[in-house]
């Protein structure tokens, strides 16, 4: 070996020798980078109303990582009054929010990083107090329920501040319960098949049924138009099973879940009604919400007043067997949310203003993990 080719060999150790300390101290071995972050926003009440003392400031973005489970608020969409409901596009860009105020507004949000909370579009409900959205698989039509003033909103989207609803009045129904004075829709569902759209009606006791006309993006009646539910029971909140072949109805004046049947037409039958409270429980409660866990195995439903979760085990016809409660750790569970994995439940307290974290892995029932402050939340969106 010449002493040139020496020489140069023995640069070129120096050199990558140099390198390899100098990036070490660059990226030290402890540092750990997460890839499985998940984000979820919370709709708030921004304001004091008769129902709730509102302390937030607007939409809450979260961050949790289940590696070191950090649970946090890391930003914050203004600008709104009582974003109390939200919902994300199919695309997972934009985020839509109702106003719940007088009147309802429905709005869009950008959640893109470079424009992110700059509002897309905002346009009026036609009624008073929306309070719940519906987005299609294809982001292309939003279910506005109006708790105040029986009306249904339907939005093409995307939203602008020139887009025209399709405005649905809901009959009135007279009912002997004080909080039946009126149609008060709650809720609406998508079917599976995105075939019919479905309103709970807690003021009339009927679920209003719909096909979806995708061409229009627009609800017509459909032959059977809705599903007479017995006296005060309040249809709040629905999930479908993930064949569409059964519907979940939850009441929120007589705190019960109910078992529907849905037919090729859209109608369905009452097979089961079962309560969500313990026998010995004799105090105030309503339910508030109600999903089923990712495997379709498991049925939960928000308690307030009781402040439980529900846990129901669901048989291969979509039968229910009550297997028992948890504790939510806070006052007044609103809405909930199972996260796209399938692990984890978080639970908006509305009155103590935290969001609980539940481990879903961990046995039949939701295992408590931890408590966030946020103010006042409502709904969880991921």
């Amino acid at each position: 070996m010449s002493n040139q080719h020496f020489l140069k060999l023995l640069f070129l150790s120096l050199l990558f020798g140099w390198n390899c300390q100098n990036n070490a101290k660059q990226t030290p071995a402890t540092t750990t980078t997460t890839t499985n972050n998940m984000t979820f926003y919370i709709g708030t009440y921004t304001q004091k109303e008769g129902h709730v003392d509102g302390k937030a400031v607007g939409i809450y973005k979260m961050t949790f990582d289940p590696a070191t489970l950090e649970l946090r608020v890391s930003d914050t969409i203004t600008g709104m009054t009582n974003p109390s409901y939200v919902a994300l596009s199919p695309d997972r860009n934009t985020i839509y929010a109702v106003n719940e105020t007088d009147p309802g507004l429905f709005q869009a949000y950008d959640l893109r990083k470079e424009s992110f909370g700059q509002r897309q579009g905002s346009v009026g409900t036609g009624a008073i107090a929306p309070c719940h959205i519906s987005v299609d698989k294809a982001g292309k039509l939003a279910v506005v329920a109006n708790y105040a003033g029986g009306m249904v909103s339907v939005f093409p989207l995307p939203l602008t501040d020139q887009t025209t609803p399709q405005l649905i009045q809901l009959p009135k129904v007279t009912k002997s319960s004080p909080r039946q004075d009126d149609s008060h829709p709650h809720s609406s569902i998508i079917s599976p098949d995105e075939r019919f759209v479905y309103v709970a009606n807690l003021g009339t006791d009927r679920v209003m049924i719909y096909q979806y006309d995708q061409t229009q993006r627009k609800l017509v009646p459909a032959a059977v138009p809705f599903f007479e539910m017995p006296d005060g029971t309040g249809p709040r909140h629905m999930a479908f099973s993930s064949d569409g072949k059964i519907l979940y109805v939850v009441g929120e004046l007589n705190n019960t879940v109910a078992v529907m049947q849905v037919s090729e037409n859209g109608s369905f039958q009452q097979l089961q009604s079962l309560s969500t409270l313990p026998a010995s429980f004799q105090e105030p409660s309503t339910i508030a919400d109600v999903h089923l866990s990712k495997d379709g195995k498991f049925l939960y439903a928000s308690n307030r007043g009781h402040n439980s979760i529900a846990v129901f085990k669901i048989d291969n016809t979509g039968a229910l067997e009550s297997i028992g409660h948890v504790d939510t750790h806070g006052k007044t569970p609103r809405n909930f949310h199972i996260t796209n994995d399938g692990n984890w439940m978080l639970v908006a307290n509305q009155d103590t203003g935290n969001v609980a974290l539940f481990d879903l892995r961990k046995g039949d029932l939701p295992v408590f993990v931890k408590s966030v402050e946020v103010g006042t939340p409502v709904c969880v969106a991921e």
